[in-house]
């Protein structure tokens, strides 16, 4: 076996880099009253990034994005092309007025879902659309805006118009936001120009949170009304703005989270809803066909009468080439006295029964979740998801994962805040390993081992030389699992993870 090279090892970290996201976007400040040119930058730069859409074009594949800027306190939406490694070729910074919570892409553009400020008192769901190389094509504005207006849902149009779907909340003179939320869509051209707009309440709290294309010109919504019980709705709607048919689903607090359609035409809703038994929340799936017929409808109970999971979070779902369904999101894990979120995912059959379940258990201390399912024409799935070392909203690091059909993971690359670079090898270990990063300076730096609690169960200090450097941290008289190595230099922290094997 030929032993690589220190520089060599750094060299391929370097590579690595698919920065990622959490769905927190709003920025401080008022929108810009001009759009700013896309600007190139090194992700060297950024503090800490994260992603949460992954996107295939005629090309490849496109990831999107928010980087947090410390100095303005705010994040800055990115777009970044990957290779066939799905290592990140090169990034743009886009238009910080982009507050996008949805993204979808056709035709060379990609469509930005998400809302902007009109004023003190009212916001208004928007739709932008954006080239490749990061310039903005044109902006749609809804005009009836509210005190609370965002897209959740874009689709795009054969005219390179789109139509996007979302909520608002009423707003009442002097009195301020009353609890009237209602399903807010809207049709724009390919030059942002609104061609219909429609406000539409099945009971006074309702909104979308999704919505896919269909057949002949049909658009399908999911989301929440606070009918008895409240229940997940689906939507049919034609995109001339007729309401065809809605349908409702789940029993007590039901909510859909994410539609889509099968490779056989049919649509998927999903989302979560409530057992009433155990008080906790878990998985809904329905599958309709297109003219609002129910398939089938199953709940996933945790599995085995499991006690430690307690609420589930619906983040994505995915439809696979057998016709059925991989669907992801997190579980709120007890950890003792603590809940701990985990990664989770659940692969589902043509007829709605489990084929497998997937934990990422124990792989940081903070938030884990799982933002982005694709798969690939050889049968392969890649995941994007987040992590958060600190549990810190704007401090944090992600992954892409890739898995074989039967959910067995073949490699995950863990993705650190940029400024220096970390290696740990060999990793797993069963003892000694070295750690290895480029010291940016000649200045004091800091190396500590962690436990999953964020325990300090090692640490060293010493003033290295700029340029290479390592050090060697023995792990044999700790038990077997995952921890972690930080390395901080100055205002840099790295966090690397690593496994110990017996």
């Amino acid at each position: 076996m030929t032993m690589l090279s220190a520089p060599a090892l750094l060299s391929i970290r370097r590579s690595i880099r698919c920065w990622l996201t959490c769905l927190v976007l709003l920025s401080a400040g008022s929108v810009l009253a001009q759009i700013q040119p896309p600007k190139v930058i090194s992700l060297d730069t950024a503090a800490n990034s994260f992603g949460y859409f992954l996107l295939e074009n005629e090309t490849g594949f496109y990831l999107s994005g928010v980087i947090w800027d410390s100095a303005g306190a705010k994040f800055i939406p990115f777009l970044s092309e990957l290779n066939d490694s799905f290592e990140t070729q090169s990034t743009i910074l886009l238009d910080p007025s982009l507050r996008y919570s949805s993204l979808a892409y056709s035709s060379g553009a990609f469509y930005y879902g998400g809302s902007q400020v009109v004023d003190s008192l009212n916001v208004s769901m928007k739709v932008s659309r954006v080239a490749l190389d990061g310039t903005v094509l044109s902006n749609g504005v809804a005009t009836n805006a509210s005190s609370l207006d965002a897209a959740y849902g874009v689709v795009p149009m054969a005219d390179k118009g789109a139509i996007i779907a979302g909520f608002g909340k009423k707003f009442t003179p002097g009195v301020g936001p009353g609890l009237e939320w209602f399903v807010n869509m809207a049709r724009f051209d390919s030059a942002g120009v609104a061609v219909w707009e429609r406000e539409i309440q099945f009971a006074s709290f309702c909104f979308a949170r999704s919505i896919v294309a269909g057949d002949s010109g049909k658009v399908f919504v999911t989301g929440r009304a606070l009918v008895p019980g409240g229940r997940m709705f689906v939507l049919a709607m034609h995109e001339d703005g007729d309401s065809l048919w809605s349908r409702f689903f789940g029993n007590t607090e039901a909510m859909g989270m994410k539609i889509v359609s099968g490779t056989d035409g049919s649509i998927y809703s999903a989302g979560i809803t409530r057992d009433t038994a155990t008080n906790r929340s878990m998985p809904l799936v329905v599958k309709l066909d297109q003219q609002g017929n129910t398939l089938w409808e199953y709940t996933y109970p945790y599995p085995d009468g499991d006690t430690t999971a307690d609420q589930f979070e619906m983040r994505t779902v995915a439809p696979t080439l057998d016709g059925g369904m991989l669907f992801g999101g997190y579980y709120d894990l007890k950890m003792g006295t603590f809940f701990q979120k985990t990664a989770y995912l659940v692969k589902i059959d043509v007829n709605g029964q489990v084929q497998w379940r997937k934990s990422l258990a124990g792989f940081s201390t903070g938030l884990e979740g799982i933002n982005d399912i694709k798969q690939l024409s050889n049968g392969r799935y890649v995941i994007l998801g987040t992590v958060s070392y600190s549990g810190v909203y704007n401090q944090g690091t992600g992954f892409i994962a890739l898995l074989d059909l039967d959910g067995t993971f073949t490699s995950i690359n863990y993705v650190n805040p940029p400024g220096f670079d970390v290696y740990v090898t060999p990793n797993p270990s069963d003892e000694l390993v070295s750690v290895i990063w480029e010291q940016p300076s000649e200045s004091q730096t800091d190396i500590r081992l962690l436990d999953l609690q964020g325990r300090v169960l090692w640490q060293s200090s010493a003033a290295f030389p700029m340029g290479e450097s390592h050090q060697d941290i023995s792990l044999s008289e700790f038990p077997e699992g995952y921890y972690f190595v930080r390395v901080t230099i100055g205002t840099l922290s790295k966090t690397v993870r690593v496994v110990k094997r017996l």
